[in-house]
């Protein structure tokens, strides 16, 4: 129980709120017994005397609240159930004094100065709990659907943005290669049969000179690592730029900038003088950012996503301010950029999550109530007790605990309907078993006369002592851990979501240089190689490998940068080092939620292929059939062993199973491992396809 308290517990007055409806008919019909002929006076006084003892508790619970600012242990689960214990007394004894002093003819029985704070006491202890159980839910609720949510709706749309951007520069990127290489040297290749080695030797140093090292050295110059000054004035011999010394210096021991921020300076300074909007840059540091302005004037820059998660932001016409090193943008920063266009959705929750969510201490809660039950039959039976009174009493409280004990025993709900209403059909077994049980005993004891007797009452009170409550509690419970775990999957979605920034965000500053090095690397490399052996004669060696270039070589870095312009991003964004990874199949057509969730699923895979098997190959096969996506992961490493010890790879493989709606199962098969995971294509995560009416 002193979990579900949360660690403390604030008393509070709603446990006697919820508790005036059923005290109310039972006050009304015992004191019509004593005076049956002043039904009206009867409900006035009585509904008066609750009330007052309502206000009377509500008193007592804020005097201990006042005092728990004070004095910490108050607010403690002890300190709670004390200051419950002395509102419950406070409350019970205006409740009795109240109609005597009204009304002097219906005094209370000597037993209630006894027996109702103590049978009332578990029954406002376990109302406590409900109360913590909801206000735990509501906090969460409001979080989930406050600044979480739409933290959660910006971080999605920068990620668009910037997936967007990095499509851009991908296209750009591949427009340069085809435009300054590709057309050029399929030119040359063309015109190859009506050159002799000297002229074709010639017109490949000419390639290399006039197209192939600018082109490299503008997308992503060496003098870039080197210092942000640098790298502009090697981007226009002519231009002018203006720098303090002082700058200079930090640049050059690169104390200035971070590595990206420069990258992403260099580039917003490329474009400015591709358009011819750079003729005069002045750099200079004011109010701990780097400003930087050029001349001629030009409106003031719109920066692409990419920049401005780098830091950049505009600081007027022509001029960007960036971050120094060390002191990059707050997040939030970066979010005020992003235009929501749609709100946060609303999480909802599903009665059968409710409902089946496990609630600890079944037993021992059906004892409290039992408990409370035992004592309050001493008001409604006659008394002093005999012998069948006190076997009546005891049979209610000892057949609802016999009924709980059984259906501990079986497994726990499914969270299905029929899970549902197994749930609830378990806590009506508990009242009927307890108006059986009381029925059958107090005729064969004959207990004399009791309020019990009136139609309908008994079931009354059985469903009020134990049906009531015990659901009261399931729901709360269950709303409680329900916000919870959707509290948790959102703040878990925003960090992959983060993560996922980080990683668009990584491929697009990479982007450039991993051109830049290919043309440089592979491309020139080969033709500068090649136009060697054409001058040393060896022409017919040296002319496939020109061929290849054009066939193989360019192919295929444009093939990288389609893909990245289409958002076609590889199944493994990052594979470990050494892991050679085959993919077949493609993410195309998938809900982004779930391409992400293979993304994670299989990068994971291949992590753990390496880290714990091994391996240096990883084929991955994807495949859809029937709203079904089937993935298949085929590694050559040693396998799982039978001491393996599931970790944080096999929890994450079964949240996103569940989240699915599929399934996952790892085998060590001749030469490797074998993981297979099955997901619904169609279902949604928990956290939106759920409802709740």
């Amino acid at each position: 129980m002193k979990g579900l308290f949360g660690g403390g517990l604030t008393v509070s007055v709603w446990p006697f709120i919820f508790l005036l409806p059923i005290e109310l008919i039972f006050h009304i019909t015992f004191r019509q017994r004593q005076v049956e002929d002043r039904v009206l006076l009867v409900i006035a006084v009585t509904t008066l005397m609750l009330l007052l003892g309502v206000a009377v508790a509500g008193l007592v619970a804020g005097m201990w609240n006042r005092m728990a600012l004070r004095v910490p242990w108050a607010r403690s689960v002890t300190g709670g159930l004390i200051g419950y214990a002395l509102a419950t007394l406070f409350n019970s004894a205006v409740i009795i004094a109240t109609g005597e002093v009204l009304v002097g003819s219906l005094p209370a029985p000597t037993e209630w100065f006894v027996l109702l704070p103590l049978s009332r006491y578990p029954n406002v202890v376990a109302l406590a709990v409900i109360v913590t159980q909801v206000m735990a839910s509501l906090r969460s609720r409001r979080e989930l659907r406050g600044e979480l949510a739409a933290r959660l709706v910006q971080v999605k749309h920068m990620n668009t943005l910037l997936e967007q951007a990095q499509r851009q520069v991908a296209t750009d990127s591949a427009q340069r290669l085809k435009i300054d290489v590709q057309s050029p040297l399929q030119s040359i290749i063309d015109e190859s049969a009506q050159l002799d080695d000297a002229e074709l030797a010639n017109a490949l140093d000419a390639l290399i000179g006039d197209r192939l090292r600018p082109l490299a050295h503008r997308l992503h110059p060496v003098s870039v690592r080197l210092g942000l000054v640098p790298a502009l004035r090697s981007l226009d011999p002519e231009m002018v730029v203006d720098v303090p010394a002082a700058v200079e210096r930090l640049d050059v021991n690169d104390e200035l900038l971070d590595e990206d921020v420069r990258l992403q300076l260099y580039r917003w300074m490329r474009e400015r003088s591709d358009a011819g909007q750079a003729a005069h840059v002045t750099i200079g540091i004011r109010a701990r950012l780097l400003e930087v302005s050029v001349d001629p004037l030009c409106e003031t820059p719109v920066l692409d996503p990419v920049q401005i998660a780098a830091g950049l932001r505009s600081s007027g016409p022509g001029a960007v301010v960036a971050p120094l090193r060390g002191q990059l943008a707050p997040e939030q920063d970066l979010l005020d950029h992003v235009r929501l266009e749609t709100s946060p959705v609303a999480p909802r929750l599903s009665w059968i999550d409710v409902l089946t969510v496990p609630l600890p201490g079944t037993v021992g809660f059906v004892a409290l109530f039992a408990l409370s039950s035992f004592l309050t039959q001493f008001l409604i039976l006659p008394w002093p007790p005999s012998r069948g009174v006190v076997l009546t009493a005891a049979a209610w409280v000892l057949a609802p605990l016999v009924v709980a004990c059984v259906f501990m025993l079986l497994p726990s709900p499914r969270r299905t309907l029929g899970g549902a209403c197994l749930v609830i059909l378990s806590w009506l077994a508990v009242a009927v078993s307890a108006l059986v049980a009381f029925r059958i005993t107090f005729q064969v004891f004959d207990a004399g006369e009791t309020l019990g007797d009136a139609d309908g009452f008994g079931l009354l009170r059985a469903f009020f002592r134990y049906t009531l409550p015990g659901l009261a509690l399931v729901i709360a419970h269950g709303v409680q851990v329900t916000w919870h775990q959707r509290l948790e999957s959102a703040n878990e979605l925003l960090q992959q979501e983060k993560q996922l920034q980080l990683e668009i965000l990584a491929t697009s500053r990479s982007l450039d240089r991993e051109v830049a090095e290919a043309i440089h690397r592979n491309v020139q490399g080969h033709l500068a190689a090649a136009v060697v052996m054409i001058r040393l004669g060896e022409r017919d060696t040296a002319w496939p490998q020109v061929v290849d270039l054009v066939q193989q070589e360019i192919p295929d870095i444009l093939s990288r940068l389609t893909r990245v312009a289409n958002g076609d991003a590889e199944i493994v964004l990052r594979a470990p080092e050494h892991l050679r990874v085959i993919e077949r199949g493609n993410l195309d057509g998938l809900p982004s939620e779930l391409a992400d969730d293979v993304r994670r699923a299989v990068s994971e895979i291949a992590v753990n292929a390496v880290r714990h098997g091994g391996a240096t190959r990883l084929t991955v096969q994807i495949e859809r059939l029937h709203g079904r996506v089937t993935i298949t992961c085929a590694d050559d490493g040693s396998g799982p062993t039978a001491e393996a010890v599931p970790g944080l790879g096999a929890r994450l493989l079964d949240d996103i199973a569940e989240r699915w709606r599929g399934e996952w199962h790892m085998s060590r098969v001749s030469g490797g491992c074998l993981v297979r995971m099955e997901l619904d294509q169609g279902a949604l995560s928990p956290a939106v396809s759920s409802s709740l009416a």
